[in-house]
């Protein structure tokens, strides 16, 4: 049995010390530790909770706040048109703000843990909404960084700014896409074969955990997958073929 070990790869970067004129300025942070964000395209389906905010590629020192902006409109127009979402979505704001004067405007103080997001109504019918994001200085301009977050799709790229998109799939569109197991409980001393059937009617990943059942003592047990069979338009891809027998 080939054993699999993971391996974490661990960066450090050092810092030195910024020597500056007034005690109450922010220190200035290295390359290494330049704010980066990034915005990302999901795909929701009915009762689900997309959230609306960056990923944060680098960085880690905040010292001013994350200004997003939702709508039903590609983020291109200051103005805002479409913003906010169709009836029956359920906006949560999380530990963000969303300031008076703006329909569909968060703002959030920069940490991870802070991220609105909305319930998708079960009678949702496909759509896609679009949101865009905007990093403001502790004293910046709100009502600039709001026209910069509704129009990031339309302006050059950037590490502070860009936008996502989700793409919502009605309930009867989600159920085109099918998962069926054949489980067969595994013998004592013994091995059995399982399968699971896929019918994909979207573009997606499929994620599989394996744990020990209820009551079950560790065991030193290899999981190994092999006969992949695809239909037409369907590919797959093995990383490896035995699982991590501590997964």
């Amino acid at each position: 049995m080939r054993r699999l070990t993971r391996r974490t790869a661990t960066l450090s970067a050092a810092a030195g010390l910024l020597t500056t004129a007034t005690l109450l300025a922010p220190p200035t942070a290295t390359a290494a530790d330049e704010l980066k964000l990034s915005g990302y395209d999901v795909v929701a389906a009915p009762r689900s909770l997309p959230r609306f905010y960056p990923s944060v590629e680098s960085g880690t020192t905040f010292w001013g706040k994350v200004v997003i902006a939702v709508g039903t409109k590609p983020m291109t127009d200051p103005t805002g048109p479409g913003a906010g979402l169709p009836k029956g979505y359920e906006l949560h704001s999380g530990e963000c703000t969303q300031p008076t004067g703006y329909t569909g405007v968060f703002v959030c103080e920069g940490t991870s843990y802070q991220r609105p997001d909305a319930t998708v109504p079960a009678d949702a019918a496909d759509t896609t909404l679009y949101w865009g994001f905007a990093y403001m200085s502790g004293s910046g301009d709100l009502a600039a960084a709001v026209k910069e977050a509704r129009s990031a799709a339309s302006l050059p790229a950037d590490r502070l700014r860009g936008t996502g998109k989700i793409t919502v799939k009605s309930r009867a569109h989600a159920l085109l896409n099918t998962i069926a197991f054949d489980t067969p409980a595994v013998p004592d001393g013994g091995t059995v074969r399982q399968q699971l059937r896929v019918h994909a009617n979207d573009a997606g990943r499929l994620t599989l955990r394996f744990d020990r059942a209820d009551g079950q003592l560790y065991a030193n047990l290899a999981v190994r997958i092999s006969d992949l069979t695809t239909g037409p338009g369907a590919t797959c891809e093995i990383r490896y073929d035995t699982l991590p027998t501590t997964s």
